[in-house]
C-alpha cells in the first residue's frame, strides 16, 4: 500500500496497489470501538473549536485546501479503508 501524503479529496481519486492488484477507495469505515474524543463533549468552549473545526474544513473543501494531521489506516481489496490511528 502506499504511504505517501494525500489529501481527502485525492484519496479517492488514487490508486492503490496490493500485489500488483489495483485497488479504489470506495469508502471509508470507522470501527466501532474509536474512542470519544473532545470535541464530542457538550460544553460551550468545546462547541466553539467545533464550530471553528467544521468553518476551516468547509473553507478547505470550498476556497483553499489545508493541511491536517496524519491518519493511518488499511485499505482492503473492496476498497474500504479502515482508521486504525491518527493524530488527535
Amino acid at each position: 500500500m502506499s504511504t505517501r501524503l494525500h489529501s481527502f479529496l485525492d484519496i479517492f481519486e488514487s490508486v492503490f496497489y496490493e500485489d500488483k492488484n489495483p485497488i479504489q477507495l470506495q469508502k471509508i469505515v470507522i470501527p466501532i470501538i474509536q474512542r470519544d474524543y473532545a470535541q464530542g463533549r457538550r460544553d460551550s468552549d468545546v462547541d466553539r473549536i467545533r464550530s471553528r473545526f467544521l468553518d476551516a474544513l468547509y473553507d478547505a473543501v470550498t476556497k483553499a485546501p489545508i493541511r491536517l494531521d496524519f491518519v493511518y489506516g488499511d485499505i482492503d481489496v473492496k476498497g474500504i479503508m479502515t482508521p486504525l490511528d491518527g493524530q488527535q
